[in-house]
């Protein structure tokens, strides 16, 4: 039942006009549109993918062993509701409570309009940090949506939390510089890396949950 759940869910979701995009670069290859889809179907089902990571993993090239080793959509939902207890998920899903709670962890400053108003010497330090930019954040964005950049040539330090009230960013982040092998994955984004219990979990393979890194994984 909730492998059909996961389907009706993909159904409602897809970027429709992106997937013909991915679609056409597999029939370029010599794939029918016919066998593609129809594929795409079952791997769903079968997989838990959604319809994008079909093409995404190149799955109509790969063989079932080799599909089941990916980590698709509809496993990566169960893995993160067994892994982030009820009680917990709302720090996940607030940044402004992620980063105070984990901020012990964070090597890169942050902080919210609160914290920036109140905290001495916080603003500057975000501002003046190595790579000269800014990273403004919303609290509920995820995988890279909701997400503004820009030089300090661009904004003066005084603008900074009037700019942020005014266009209702919540975080304000130090730009991070990784590391170039890590970069090289994908350029505009940065980029993150599960390592789950790999006796528990089967040792699946997890892809990036990065727009830029799907688009390129399929030209």
């Amino acid at each position: 039942m909730r492998r059909i759940l996961y389907i009706l869910y993909f159904i409602k979701t897809t970027d429709y006009k992106r997937l013909l995009e991915y679609a056409r670069h597999a029939h370029e290859q010599g794939y029918a549109y016919f066998g593609l889809f129809l594929s795409m179907i079952y791997c769903s089902f079968r997989f838990k993918s959604a319809f994008d990571e079909f093409f995404i993993f190149r799955f109509y090239s790969k063989t079932n062993q080799e599909r089941s080793l990916w980590a698709c959509s509809g496993y990566m939902y169960e893995y993160q509701r067994k892994m982030n207890p009820v009680g917990c998920r709302e720090i996940l899903d607030d940044k402004t409570k992620f980063y105070k709670h984990y901020g012990d962890l964070m090597i890169h400053s942050v902080g919210d309009i609160n914290d920036l108003e109140k905290t001495p010497g916080l603003l500057e330090k975000i501002y003046n940090n190595k790579a000269g930019k800014l990273v403004f954040k919303s609290k509920n964005g995820q995988c890279g949506n909701s997400v503004y950049v820009c030089s300090t040539n661009e904004i003066p330090i005084n603008n900074v939390i009037p700019f942020m009230k005014k266009q209702k960013w919540d975080l304000l982040e130090e730009y991070a510089i990784q590391h170039n092998d890590i970069t090289k994955l994908s350029p505009f984004a940065v980029n993150t890396h599960s390592n789950p219990d790999k006796q528990k979990w089967g040792g699946r393979y997890f892809g990036l949950q990065d727009e830029n890194k799907r688009r390129s994984e399929c030209r």
